[in-house]
């Protein structure tokens, strides 16, 4: 048999395996694909799960796993190509937290279809190549239609949809909803709580098609009452019963995973899920990240927090400064001194030569404007003493660019002749605290001992500054947090590297 015989004949064998196996399917369309035993694995579940759609069991398929395991390539990208080329009439709606992620999800599996090796798998499933072929089939982001080799309509469709907006006109035979929430901000609201759900039981769950029907979840954790925890609870007490395939980044104990009556063996403690893309040092660095996105993101055991976010046997305290390499002040200005508003807040911090962070000062209370500039110019002035013996320079004063800020910034560098930064908000609070809550959870963050009976070191602020940061929320149910942005820019500015702040120079 000549060579291109047996070529010939090995790439058959190939496009056979892809025909009937997810996995396959996937290396077949994607070569470059970096697979390990999780994708095998998950693949094999997302084959079950089409063939009980198949047979009418209606499956119900949650799967979590961290962020960048590639679960979302095979489960919301891969797989519906392959769903319909295997059943081209059927209808699938995939829904993501944005129409916008959903729509380039759909596109993303466009091209998928429109892949000669796809053609060479499935030649009776294809796109129309304009918005409307000459059958009329639909192609857009949103919607688009299956037709044949021929160009007639091949009946089935693909619908992509934001979570919590409407799906009008469309039954479903396979539902896709891939993260439902873009974090932990959105998930742990009790108004999008009920309003996620609200949508899941009078929107989404109306569209399945009454025979032949399947739901799959894929998530990463970020809250117990997240879409599938308040699935999972309702599950419970006899609700919908929901097959869980959960992978966390890194296994707390011996794992097995049973599967068409074969039970396999995966990891033993300590094993990562995907070394080949994840490798030791990424999941250290993830655990640094901090308990809360750890425990959640990457384990799959989310926790609901109240306050407890922050604790305050995290924080290191000192007595005795180490060598300071330089120094900063960070402001978070009030607009308004009524007692319901927040305070202001100058904070003033140096970095060590131990790598840690130091916060050596702070003076807090409710200013009208023209205070506000005089207590900023004389903070400024206290501390911008030059001691060549221990140099430890004020590289500046970091101020938020914000209306009361705005101003503030102007005149202190006219009054007070001070370098002043302007700090300008793309994220939000509880984004900016659990960006360093792993950097103050692992000991990098320093404050004066509040019981050292040295004046220079004894705070009288630094009971009230711990007292507010353990009191800080995610649910943003705390009373004051003008603290906290402060103590977040610097640790940001002074630890986070490449998470750098971004403060503009005025």
């Amino acid at each position: 048999m000549s060579n291109l015989a047996i070529f010939e004949k090995l790439k058959q064998q190939r496009i056979e395996q892809a025909r009937q196996s997810l996995m396959p399917f996937v290396l077949y369309t994607k070569q470059d694909y970096e697979s390990g035993w999780f994708n095998e694995l998950l693949c094999a579940e997302m084959d079950q799960f089409l063939l009980d759609v198949a047979a009418g069991k209606s499956p119900r398929l949650m799967i979590f796993a961290p962020p960048r395991s590639g679960k979302s390539e095979i489960a919301s990208r891969r797989f519906p190509a392959y769903a319909l080329g295997r059943f081209p009439s059927w209808n699938i709606i995939a829904c993501s937290y944005s129409s916008d992620l959903a729509n380039r999800m759909s596109r993303d599996t466009q091209r998928v279809i429109d892949q000669r090796e796809y053609a060479e798998l499935f030649p009776d499933t294809a796109l129309s190549q304009s918005r409307t072929g000459s059958s009329g089939a639909i192609r857009t982001a949103e919607l688009w239609e299956t037709v044949k080799a021929d160009g007639d309509l091949a009946g089935g469709s693909y619908r992509a949809a934001g979570v919590n907006g409407g799906i009008t006109g469309q039954g479903m035979n396979i539902g896709i909803i891939d993260d439902p929430a873009k974090d932990y901000k959105t998930a742990a609201s009790a108004a999008y709580q009920e309003a996620v759900m609200d949508w899941y039981d009078t929107t989404f769950f109306t569209r399945r098609d009454p025979k032949l029907n399947g739901i799959v979840i894929i998530l990463t954790r970020w809250h117990q009452l997240d879409l599938a925890g308040q699935l999972l609870a309702r599950a419970e007490k006899g609700g919908e019963q929901w097959r869980v395939v959960s992978f966390p980044m890194e296994a707390e104990k011996t794992e097995f995973h049973e599967l068409n009556g074969q039970r396999l063996k995966l990891r033993e403690p300590g094993d990562i899920l995907f070394p080949e893309r994840m490798p030791r040092e990424f999941v250290e660095a993830c655990k640094r990240s901090g308990s809360l996105s750890w425990n959640a993101l990457y384990q799959q055991r989310p926790t609901t927090k109240g306050g407890g976010v922050i604790k305050s046997d995290w924080f290191g305290y000192y007595r005795v400064l180490p060598r300071i390499k330089w120094r900063a002040i960070y402001a978070d200005t009030a607009q308004k001194t009524a007692n319901h508003n927040d305070y202001s807040v100058f904070q003033l911090w140096g970095m060590g030569e131990d790598g840690n962070a130091y916060m050596l000062d702070q003076i807090r209370g409710k200013w009208e404007a023209w205070e506000l500039e005089i207590k900023a110019a004389a903070f400024y002035q206290k501390h911008k003493a030059y001691d060549p013996k221990h140099p430890s320079p004020i590289r500046y004063m970091a101020i938020e660019d914000k209306a009361s800020g705005t101003g503030l910034i102007q005149n202190i560098r006219k009054k007070a002749g001070a370098p002043v930064k302007a700090i300008p908000r793309g994220t939000d609070k509880v984004t900016r605290v659990l960006d360093v809550q792993g950097f103050i959870e692992s000991g990098y963050v320093r404050l004066p001992d509040p019981s050292a009976s040295h004046s220079h070191t004894a705070a009288e602020w630094v009971s009230d500054f711990i007292m507010e940061a353990e009191a800080f929320s995610l649910e943003m149910s705390h009373a004051h947090d003008d603290q906290i942005d402060p103590m977040c820019d610097a640790i940001s500015d002074m630890l986070g590297g490449t998470k750098s702040t971004g403060f503009d120079w005025l």
